[in-house]
């Protein structure tokens, strides 16, 4: 049988099971509340135009040193959040070459440039024509891409 004893011994337990239960909750509440911090300290530095933009420029760069290129304004504009950039030629007054990145997350690219081709066509004035939802995007999932498209508009010139 039973005594008072037993079941406040009991009771007691419990009490302690439950506070311990408590703490652990709080602690992960609290590893969880850093986490997402973390969460949104990394979403704001990983923009895709300061992150894939920047350093594919670099290597654009490096690769074409006879053009000056304008990057200190990569600024997604439009319904595509296309950015464009431009490359000019020593002494040359008009735009070398033009370069549109728009982000993706499909074909295991994050990134992809128009490739100066137009697909379906959209009526003058309508929002896919201005917004540019005519331009054929290559994936750029190899810089050979877009070094290729790059010297062909400089042979073009």
């Amino acid at each position: 049988m039973k005594t008072l004893e037993n079941i406040t011994d009991r009771y007691e337990a419990n009490e302690i099971e439950l506070a311990n239960l408590k703490d652990k909750v709080n602690l992960k509440q609290r590893q969880i509340y850093r986490l997402e911090k973390r969460i949104e300290k990394k979403q704001q530095d990983n923009h895709w135009t300061t992150n894939l933009i920047e350093p594919i420029m670099d290597l654009v760069r490096n690769r074409f040193p006879q053009l000056s290129w304008d990057t200190t304004r990569l600024i997604p504009m439009g319904l595509r959040c296309s950015v464009s950039v431009f490359g000019y030629e020593e002494g040359k007054d008009t735009c070398s070459v033009a370069l549109t990145f728009t982000p993706r997350n499909a074909d295991n690219s994050f990134i992809a440039f128009d490739n100066g081709k137009k697909g379906i066509g959209y009526s003058n004035g309508t929002l896919g024509k201005l917004n540019g939802f005519d331009n054929i995007e290559t994936p750029l999932t190899d810089i050979e891409l877009l070094f290729g498209y790059i010297q062909y508009q400089l042979d073009k010139n």
